[in-house]
């Protein structure tokens, strides 16, 4: 099972190059939805190595029969990529204010991770941004499939 997650793919090669630039513009666009001067800690790079990781594990797992499949698939791998960052910089942010000495223990900063995970989750709710998300995962699944049928 492990060497067939890390088989190289055209097909995954390019959901991986293609979500990690999907992220990109995401990430820019989302830089004006944040109090000036203060986005989250590493949000660029963060984004691209979530982007490029579930990009190669998510898309063409499994063999899509049809484009409607394929673009589904990259719709999941979008929102396993936007949950993850989320996460991410949530605990990037936990681990900021920890270091301060904000949180009384450990389970005070687990709660207080999610809390911010959802915070800017809430920030980052914007139409356009929700539109290029779903509109450029479901082109990057149904490329990514249709590359998958006929040259992997």
């Amino acid at each position: 099972m492990m060497e067939r997650a890390l088989m190289l793919r055209f097909s995954r090669l390019f959901a991986a190059i293609a979500f990690a630039g999907l992220m990109f513009v995401l990430s820019n666009m989302a830089m004006p939805l944040f109090a000036p001067a203060n986005p989250p800690r590493y949000f660029l790079v963060i984004n691209l190595v979530l982007a490029v990781v579930w990009g190669w594990r998510m898309t063409s797992v499994r063999p899509h029969r049809s484009l409607v499949a394929a673009a589904s698939g990259g719709i999941t791998a979008g929102v396993v990529i936007a949950v993850w960052a989320l996460l991410a910089h949530g605990f990037v942010s936990m681990i900021y204010f920890s270091m301060q000495g904000k949180y009384h223990g450990p389970v005070d900063a687990v709660v207080a991770a999610i809390g911010l995970a959802l915070q800017l989750g809430a920030t980052l709710i914007n139409s356009t941004l929700f539109a290029t998300a779903l509109a450029g995962a479901m082109v990057i699944g149904g490329v990514s499939g249709w590359i998958g049928r006929y040259f992997d």
